[in-house]
């Protein structure tokens, strides 16, 4: 029955945005409802105390407790899904683990094989049809058409092309993680390749690169300054009368045009404006109020949102639903607690030991992808969080 269960669990989580359940939404609340099947049957206190999971247990009963004391008189669905961000985290992940503990090379194989879906799907989509294999989306298939003539990427499985290129890398730094003997460095770069010349995620490729950017200058700094030196020179040498509009790749476009002016990337993009300046002007909200828990009221979210787009003119958007970053909203709404919880997630991920610097690449962007606007609610943060902690606790490192 737990084989069963896990083979269901880890689909789910590779495959998070199909939609078994008709629900508004991008996430399926497919993982959560099998992870707490399993917590039911399988949960026991040896596993809780041996990857010290008291820590996914505080997270959620203060979520739990913001929830109580700031969204009455809870009639608003977008809290309830606010709650499952602090919630979701502790029965995924500690499903993920029972499952992993259970049958960790089958699991193994199977994250290996949704690599490989995606993959295959990406191409069709991308050299045949763009809404190839779309309807298993939903109704966001319906923009499948559209944003291939838009010269975006394709969706893979995704309801867009960033949320195609986010998740890819997150289920190859879960391979990363979990690969010890280094065998898998093939289906890893496919990962790589994946979201940048098939999602052309512009957000995607801004994570690999300041992950990138973080690896050289702690590993291999005499790299790091040859990269300095690089992009100073390219500009003068290369790129002095490039025309943009040569190109109707977004990502090359927009490498272009970095290098050209690299101050004025944000007015030209309006997602990466949204995203990254978005994040921008949410950290400075939570600093400003000194790290004050605000509560889980989406309307004070929307106070404050006016207030940023009045405060900051080359703001082109923010999103209505929160703060357009997975970290920002919870430190937003929980102030120095929420915090706590994300240099936790932070800190693992930075203690943990690799042979190559492609493993460590993709394992660091999981840390500016969460950063961006993508929710801890999603699956994709409580699978790589599992595997890490199952890489530190069980596997040693070694």
């Amino acid at each position: 029955m737990l084989n069963l269960l896990s083979i269901i669990l880890f689909i789910s989580v590779c495959f998070p945005y199909i939609r078994i359940i008709p629900i508004e939404g991008y996430t399926q609340p497919t993982s959560i409802i099998i992870s707490i099947a399993i917590l039911i049957f399988y949960v026991n206190n040896y596993l809780i105390n041996k990857y010290n999971l008291r820590i996914l247990i505080y997270f959620a009963t203060y979520g739990v407790l913001l929830f109580l004391l700031s969204c009455y008189p809870y009639n608003s669905l977008q809290e309830y899904k606010y709650l499952m961000m602090y919630i979701s985290p502790f029965f995924i992940v500690t499903a993920l683990l029972i499952s992993l503990e259970y049958n960790f090379q089958g699991l193994v194989r199977l994250l290996k094989l949704s690599i490989g879906i995606w993959f295959f799907v990406s191409i069709l989509q991308l050299f045949w049809r763009p809404d190839f294999a779309t309807f298993m989306i939903g109704n966001w298939g319906d923009s499948a058409q559209d944003i291939a003539v838009s010269g975006r990427g394709v969706m893979g499985l995704a309801p867009e092309p960033t949320h195609h290129g986010f998740h890819i890398l997150l289920l190859g730094a879960t391979l990363a993680l979990l690969d010890i003997k280094n065998q898998s460095f093939g289906l890893v770069l496919l990962c790589f390749l994946e979201s940048i010349l098939l999602a052309q995620s512009s957000s995607s490729l801004m994570c690999l690169l300041l992950a990138a950017t973080v690896t050289f200058f702690i590993y291999s700094p005499i790299l790091f300054i040859s990269i300095l030196i690089a992009l100073f020179l390219i500009p003068e040498i290369f790129f002095v009368d490039i025309n943009f509009d040569e190109s109707n790749n977004r990502i090359v476009t927009l490498i272009l045009e970095f290098i050209k002016n690299p101050l004025d990337i944000l007015n030209s993009d309006y997602s990466l404006n949204v995203r990254l300046a978005g994040v921008f002007a949410t950290f400075s909200l939570i600093f400003s109020k000194f790290l004050i828990p605000e509560g889980l009221l989406q309307t004070d979210w929307l106070t404050s949102r006016e207030y940023a787009l009045e405060s900051y003119d080359w703001l082109m958007g923010l999103s209505f639903v929160g703060p357009p970053s997975g970290f920002g909203i919870l430190i937003y709404q929980g102030g120095i607690f929420s915090l706590i919880f994300c240099l936790y997630f932070i800190s693992l991920i930075c203690t943990t030991k690799f042979f190559n610097l492609p493993y460590k690449i993709i394992v660091f962007s999981s840390i500016f992808i969460f950063f961006n606007q993508y929710y801890i609610s999603a699956s994709g943060f409580s699978l790589i969080l599992a595997a890490v902690l199952y890489r530190k606790c069980t596997l040693k490192n070694i």
